[in-house]
């Protein structure tokens, strides 16, 4: 009966709203953010994208957090990266099965489950100082370890990284979505590579 509770909210939920913009930075702001001492967080204006963006700055590895309310329905995640570090982005969801963690870093393959959560690699040239934009379809990703459960809701964006780290542009959307771009890339900055996982890998 609970199951059938939640896929019911799932639902209904998901007839409201295709995407949600959890951060574009645009409102000059960083209230969203929760992060770990010793480490800075701030919205500044980058020119090469003409638009602004949020920084990450420690001199060691810490953690930063976003939360994503009213996730509900959404099955994808889009964000923007750029970062010259060693890195582990995770997102926690809720599931039939409970609460599970999928985390992703720039190896170039695929580790699966572990302890930790779920593994996937986004590639080695994803920290290579420029920008990138990564797409994943967080429900197929959670099947292929688990091909029973069902995603219920994407509920945070954490990264963990060190030394100047800049994230823009995170989005959470539907399968019919087309996803919106709310800031400007200029063409000669990539945002993608041969390496870099996409929808549905």
């Amino acid at each position: 009966m609970l199951k059938v509770t939640i896929l019911m909210t799932l639902l209904l939920s998901s007839l409201f709203s295709d995407s949600e913009i959890i951060e574009d930075a645009e409102d000059g702001r960083t209230n969203g953010w929760s992060f770990s001492s010793g480490s800075t967080v701030t919205n500044i204006e980058d020119e090469s994208r003409g638009s602004r963006v949020i920084a990450f700055n420690s001199t060691v590895y810490k953690y930063y957090t976003i939360y994503t309310p009213h996730s509900s329905g959404f099955k994808k995640i889009k964000w923007d990266m750029k970062l010259n570090q060693s890195y582990y982005i995770y997102i926690r969801v809720q599931t039939l099965n409970g609460v599970k963690l999928l985390y992703y870093s720039h190896s170039s393959r695929d580790i699966g489950e572990t302890s930790s959560g779920i593994h996937y690699g986004l590639g080695s040239s994803s920290k290579n100082d420029s920008w990138h934009t990564f797409e994943r379809d967080i429900e197929s990703d959670i099947k292929n370890i688990d091909s029973d459960n069902e995603l219920i809701s994407i509920e945070s964006f954490k990264i963990k990284t060190k030394g100047n780290s800049f994230i823009d542009n995170i989005i959470i959307y539907s399968d019919e979505e087309v996803v919106p771009t709310p800031t400007p890339t200029p063409t000669s900055t990539p945002t993608a590579t041969p390496v870099d996982r996409k929808i549905g890998v």
